[in-house]
């Protein structure tokens, strides 16, 4: 098969996983893509979601000025703690060296094709327990309809939940989590009750269509 086969017929090596991932994203997409505000995703690995992201703003939403940011360490998982996490799993999902550079210069080639701007997804590497704060004191301004978190422990995802608080979100914006019902990690869902806490707030958590393990709340 040639090259421009290959990518023409690309879904012929998707598995039912691969698959209802893509269906999942679009589940969560629709949800938010007439509210203001941009999306975040909170650990990426290969960058395979941000991409069907991107995609999605690209095709259902062609003419949003909505951002992607991305935020991973491209060194695997930062910080698991066996409180929290119950396991300890430093490094898992570890990329290849120079994969970051790889990306990168991937998604410049994938935003020539939004017809509205040209920086639609924004790749931001290292600890988000570092690197969220100073994101946020940049960029006061924004509002976020959606935010995806798919960093598997407690330590940076209760961080980031507990920057974003209540400012920088509104009414309708979607939080998802992606190991939220899974019995390996138990961090997600943890991080989640404490935030809850202590913004004083009982959600009503919703499963997603197309996915067993991911669950997301709508902000009211």
């Amino acid at each position: 098969m040639q090259n421009n086969d290959l990518m023409q017929n690309i879904s012929i090596f998707l598995d039912r996983r691969s698959f209802s991932r893509i269906l999942m994203f679009i589940e969560y997409f629709n949800l938010q893509k007439n509210l203001s505000g941009d999306i975040a995703l909170f650990g990426s690995h290969y960058g395979r979601d941000a991409i069907i992201l991107l995609h999605l703003l690209q095709n259902i939403t062609p003419d949003s000025n909505k951002k992607i940011y991305v935020f991973d360490t491209f060194a695997g998982i930062i910080g698991s703690q066996k409180k929290e996490d119950k396991v300890m799993c430093d490094e898992s999902y570890k990329v290849e060296k120079n994969f970051y550079e790889y990306f990168s210069n991937l998604c410049k080639i994938q935003n020539q094709f939004s017809r509205f701007q040209k920086n639609q997804i924004q790749i931001i590497k290292g600890d988000v327990r570092k690197t969220f704060p100073k994101f946020l004191n940049k960029n006061k301004h924004l509002y976020f309809s959606f935010l995806y978190f798919d960093m598997d422990i407690y330590a940076p995802t209760h961080t980031v939940l507990n920057l974003i608080g209540k400012k920088y979100l509104h009414k309708g914006s979607i939080i998802a989590f992606d190991e939220f019902q899974c019995d390996i990690f138990k961090g997600e869902p943890l991080a989640f009750r404490n935030y809850s806490k202590k913004i004083k707030k009982n959600f009503k958590i919703f499963t997603n269509s197309f996915s067993s393990r991911g669950s997301y709340v709508i902000m009211d």
